[in-house]
């Protein structure tokens, strides 16, 4: 495999995940497929063209859901959300070892979350400071429109709160007033 994905799966250790989930994805969608067409074939050998219902076939097909079903989980193993699962947990050990790997201190999750928003949400202190001095945006905002100091601060982690201010955060609401001045 070549490009970024190729490099993905060199470095990822859920490599033989991966691969079972998509061999087994390509099976059920492909079984999904010859139930689908069995069920087609026989609708018009019975005669019933009238009655011919093909989206209830393919949406009600036990093997096309379970197929979707690995389609959704082989995403959800090749979304790499270490850091930020990382960060949440204060885990600074695998911080650094992402950083030093090469993850932007910036990249967002699903959620829209950089990783410092899930170290100030979990009140890591430590970690906060690893992800600022390596780059990361203490105003950066998530789809919310909520900073790092707004996690911090609506979980009550008064001493992250005021890490991230020594550090210029502001609050979602500080920073929309300051734009519209």
């Amino acid at each position: 495999m070549t490009g970024a994905l190729g490099g993905y799966f060199r470095k990822t250790k859920r490599t033989g995940q991966i691969v079972a989930t998509v061999i087994l994805a390509l099976a059920t969608i492909g079984l999904g497929f010859l139930w689908m067409v069995y069920a087609i074939v026989g609708v018009f050998h019975a005669g019933h063209h009238e009655d011919f219902g093909f989206p209830m076939v393919v949406y009600y097909s036990p093997l096309f859901i379970t197929g979707l079903w690995f389609v959704n989980l082989i995403v959800f193993l090749i979304t790499d959300n270490s850091i930020h699962d990382a960060a949440a947990k204060g885990n600074i050990e695998a911080v650094k070892q992402a950083i030093a790997g090469g993850v932007d201190v910036g990249v967002k999750n699903d959620w829209s979350d950089p990783p410092l928003h899930c170290a100030a949400g979990g009140g890591h202190m430590e970690v906060a400071e690893l992800l600022l001095a390596n780059g990361a945006d203490v105003n950066a905002k998530n789809k919310d429109n909520r900073t790092p100091l707004d996690k911090a601060i609506q979980r009550n982690h008064t001493e992250t709160a005021d890490l991230l201010r020594k550090h210029g955060g502001k609050t979602g609401e500080e920073l929309k007033a300051a734009k519209a001045k």
